[in-house]
């Protein structure tokens, strides 16, 4: 099963936390929070994740690497501007259906 986060805003109401720290890295009991939601998914047979970003892409990206480590498929979609949460979905929905042009 598929799913997709979206960690692309700007986290304003996780300020003074996240003005150098993308959101889905925040640490909670030392843990980065998307962990915590990966363990969720996992939970209920979620296997490949999407994850749509703009601001600090990078950084989510080499830790969470191809999600291996985290037993997911692991797959980015970089917003070069923010989209939104209607647009991020679209922005993804072709690879959420396998679709190979997907992002």
């Amino acid at each position: 099963m598929k799913a997709v986060i979206l960690v692309g805003g700007e986290a304003t109401r996780l300020r003074p936390l996240t003005p150098d720290v993308p959101k889905a890295l925040v640490p909670i009991l030392n843990t980065p929070f998307l962990e915590y939601v990966f363990d969720y998914l996992l939970g209920h047979r979620v296997d490949e994740v999407v994850i749509t970003q703009s601001r600090f892409a990078q950084p989510v990206n080499d830790y969470f690497g191809d999600g291996s480590h985290f037993g997911l498929k692991l797959h980015y979609a970089v917003e070069e501007t923010q989209l939104g949460t209607a647009l991020s979905r679209r922005h993804v929905s072709g690879h959420q259906r396998g679709h190979p042009d997907g992002p």
